[in-house]
């Protein structure tokens, strides 16, 4: 609008000579500025096409040590080399936090072509790394969590960083949260509910509170007791029986097994 006023005035106040020659050359820098704005706009695109091809490597690669640290957790199940284990543990997460650091600039790039998968994948490396940075990424991907049961598994993350920094409370807030959630989860409730109540436990003992992660399973025990379909039920029992015999071995607790009536 600005350059057909400016045409229309200098016209209308006799500014040139040859009006068509003012037109053709007030068009021809009209569409030269969208020719500019369009090579601009492209230029960006493929700029953040770039970023988005970088941001995705790095984020396969922060998935492979991830890999790493699972095949490392069953070695040591099966060798009990607890030692070596943890020396491929520091080793990977060295790794993960350059990659965390590198997607999370690459991250901020994106900007909001990010996703809550985004945040949590770096969420969980920077957690890995024991980087401060993680809390923020949780957060963000909680927020931007399309169902309950994605808000509930990054709640469950993010609860993990806060047991991990020493921040039990919050952390307990946070799988209450995701037990709030999940109560609405109709047929999937108890076994949502046996879940949380399990990784709690597993932060509980973590954090040296094995009173609290007794509790914890016995409270996953009571939700898998709930559950209708028996082949679903007993994984659940079996998961909560085989985590928390290990755990006892490891801290040294003699405490008896812990039962659950079915249906309480």
């Amino acid at each position: 609008m600005a350059i057909i006023d400016w045409m229309r005035e200098w016209l209308l106040e006799g500014g040139g000579r040859d009006p068509i020659a003012i037109v053709i050359s007030a068009f021809a820098l009209f569409f030269a500025g969208i020719s500019s704005f369009v090579t601009i706009r492209n230029k960006a695109r493929e700029d953040r096409r770039t970023v988005r091809t970088l941001f995705n490597s790095v984020a396969e690669r922060i998935i492979d040590i991830q890999a790493k640290n699972d095949e490392a957790w069953v070695e040591l199940q099966k060798s009990g080399d607890q030692l070596t284990y943890n020396l491929r543990l520091k080793a990977n997460n060295s790794q993960l936090g350059t990659f965390a650091r590198r997607m999370g600039d690459l991250l901020e790039e994106l900007g909001r072509e990010v996703s809550a998968t985004d945040h949590s994948l770096l969420a969980t490396a920077f957690t890995a790394s024991r980087d401060p940075a993680a809390e923020r990424h949780w957060t963000k991907a909680v927020s931007l969590a399309k169902t309950d049961a994605e808000k509930i598994a990054y709640i469950e993350g993010y609860a993990a960083f806060l047991y991990q920094v020493g921040r039990i409370e919050s952390g307990r807030a946070q799988y209450d949260e995701a037990l709030r959630l999940g109560a609405a989860s109709g047929d999937y409730k108890e076994s949502v509910a046996g879940r949380i109540w399990h990784l709690r436990a597993v932060q509980e003992y973590n954090a040296g509170l094995i009173e609290e992660m007794e509790a914890s399973f016995a409270r996953a025990e009571e939700a898998y007791c709930r559950i209708g379909n028996a082949p679903i039920r007993n994984i659940g029992l079996q998961s909560v029986a085989q985590q928390r015999d290990s755990l006892r071995k490891a801290s040294g607790s003699s405490q008896p097994p812990i039962t659950a009536t079915p249906g309480v």
